[in-house]
């Protein structure tokens, strides 16, 4: 529905502020390159009953491209599959159930970039942990958000210095996000 864009839309505009604010940027630094919302993508996704397939990945681990992904789950499946894991870590760990329906962030790889990863994209994968879980269906809403096409993401003079060089090379949103999605065509076909 348009509400639920347009309340997206608000959340991208708050939570943009909010991170350039936390990073000591400028307060317009990452909202200046949410104008047009032409690469934001809203999901719906559903996970029906799988219940021969226990303990068997159901989303492969990944990190989103963009700069967030705002994760509405609903209350009946109470999180339970979604697994994170921590940069540099082994095990993955059970991503905790707060309340009534939840909304978790994951940075995406983009925001990595702008912060010379500083902020690291959040590696995440859907498990199916038991057989209760395997038994019922799995809802949620996926809200990417990526800059606009033409926004340069290139490593802030704050996170970069002649001990801690760019990481990465300055590349437009659309450019980015393309290679990233032809990279996850050709993996799929292989």
């Amino acid at each position: 529905s348009l509400a639920l864009i347009e309340a997206g839309r608000e959340a991208c505009r708050r939570y943009t502020l909010a991170s350039a604010r936390a990073l000591g940027l400028e307060d317009d630094y990452f909202s200046r390159h949410f104008d047009s919302f032409k690469l934001c993508t809203l999901r719906f996704l559903h996970y029906p009953p799988a219940p021969d397939s226990v303990g068997e990945v159901r989303l492969g681990a990944h990190t989103d491209f963009g700069m967030f992904t705002l994760l509405f789950v609903d209350s009946g499946s109470q999180c339970r599959g979604l697994q994170l894991r921590p940069e540099g870590a082994v095990e993955w760990l059970d991503v905790a159930h707060a309340g009534e329906s939840d909304c978790l962030v994951n940075t995406g790889a983009l925001a990595a970039r702008w912060t010379n990863d500083v902020w690291r994209a959040t590696e995440h994968r859907v498990v199916l942990p038991d057989l209760d879980a395997a038994n019922g269906h799995r809802y949620s809403i996926a809200f990417f958000f990526d800059p606009d096409p033409t926004a340069l993401v290139e490593v802030h003079p704050n996170f970069a210095t002649p001990n801690r060089p760019p990481k990465y090379p300055p590349i437009t949103s659309v450019d980015y996000l393309t290679a990233k999605l032809n990279a996850a065509l050709v993996n799929a076909a292989a």
